[in-house]
């Protein structure tokens, strides 16, 4: 008697279980649901145990094919497991995809309706304040499952993109500079959390997952001068994604931040002495700011732009001001070369990375 009440309330426990969790509803996609699809996909995410909805798809075997290596072996091979589904929806197969729903939904429009991809794909398009949060975000799920899936077309056109995004040029990164150096105050603007190079954590979590190694040395370096002058609660955030291997590598770029300029060789002997005194007072009052040591390429960049204006007001002769510009031009051109030495990047980017050669 006592072992039938046991097995009672175990069937009981076992009910109350089930009656518990939450019923999961599948709803069917308003932009990627086709009449005469003939497939159906569902992404159900590893990571997420307990969704309340799931996004249904319904799609064309062809479609997919015609962009998707994997889907073409997949499709064009025995069909028996799919005719064996157990579960079907409108007569098809209903296939489950263990990819994140947003990325999956990114990647499906990207194959079907590529005027979404518009955004992507045309930076100067969106907002500049609006670049941390699209960029390279709105990449990652299309390109991360590009590769999954070699969807070699989708790849041709948004990894040019996103390389363009974190160049290996010094010319493509002064094209993604604000306007005028001047314009923005060093501290306060340009490296403000919203206001930097789109959202680095996310460029090395896609560069490292998909090795587009192209993009590690200016995404980390980016990554550095962002630390630097985060507040601390924002400071945790940003690293929250990173590993500690990621975080150790942007600790020692960090640190060789301080040694970019060396004064000695700022200018040459010249008739006029007061040249030479001029020009190194100059640098000391903008080298106190501290700027060179928080981000030296925008450091630089600025230093051109201001020696350009206001060398005239220290009595710096025409040749000491050429040889001054010149030299910051091959000092900024040699710590961008330096790069992946800093982050300990040699032996993951091309040799010639940074070279005015590169192809």
């Amino acid at each position: 008697m006592a072992s039938q009440s046991r097995s009672v309330s175990n069937t009981s426990e076992r009910q109350r279980t089930v009656d518990s969790v939450p019923a999961v509803e599948d709803i069917e996609s308003p932009d990627l649901w086709f009449d005469d699809g003939n497939i159906i996909i569902r992404a159900i995410a590893a990571t997420d145990t307990t969704p309340s909805t799931r996004t249904m798809y319904k799609l064309h075997k062809f479609v997919l094919a015609r962009h998707c290596s994997v889907f073409a072996l997949l499709f064009e091979g025995p069909q028996d497991a799919f005719a064996a589904a157990s579960e079907h929806r409108d007569g098809l197969p209903v296939m489950d995809l263990t990819d994140q729903p947003e990325e999956l939904r990114s990647f499906l429009k990207a194959l079907y309706l590529p005027g979404e991809t518009h955004i992507h794909c045309h930076p100067s398009s969106v907002p500049f304040d609006d670049r941390w949060t699209l960029f390279p975000a709105l990449y990652y799920g299309i390109l991360r499952l590009a590769f999954k899936y070699d969807a070699s077309d989708i790849q041709d056109v948004v990894l040019p993109v996103f390389k363009a995004q974190w160049p290996s040029k010094l010319a493509g990164w002064d094209q993604l500079q604000v306007p005028d150096p001047q314009a923005a105050p060093p501290q306060d603007t340009l490296m403000n959390v919203d206001y930097v190079h789109p959202d680095p954590v996310s460029a090395i979590r896609l560069a490292v997952e998909c090795n587009i190694s192209h993009v590690l040395p200016l995404a980390y370096y980016s990554l550095a001068c962002l630390l630097a002058t985060a507040e601390k609660a924002h400071r945790a955030r940003i690293t929250s994604d990173l590993t500690l291997e990621e975080g150790r590598i942007v600790f020692l770029g960090f640190l060789s931040f301080g040694d970019v300029l060396d004064l000695s060789e700022m200018v040459d002997d010249c008739p006029h002495l007061v040249c030479g005194s001029s020009i190194t007072q100059w640098y000391r009052q903008i080298l106190d700011s501290g700027y060179h040591i928080t981000d030296p390429l925008g450091w630089f960049r600025w230093a051109l732009t201001k020696i350009s204006a206001s060398t005239s007001s220290h009595m710096v002769c025409m040749d000491c001001r050429t040889a001054a510009l010149e030299w910051l031009q091959q000092e900024r051109l040699s710590f961008w070369r330096s790069l992946p030495g800093m982050f300990g990047l040699e032996d993951v980017v091309s040799t010639d990375w940074g070279s005015t050669t590169e192809i």
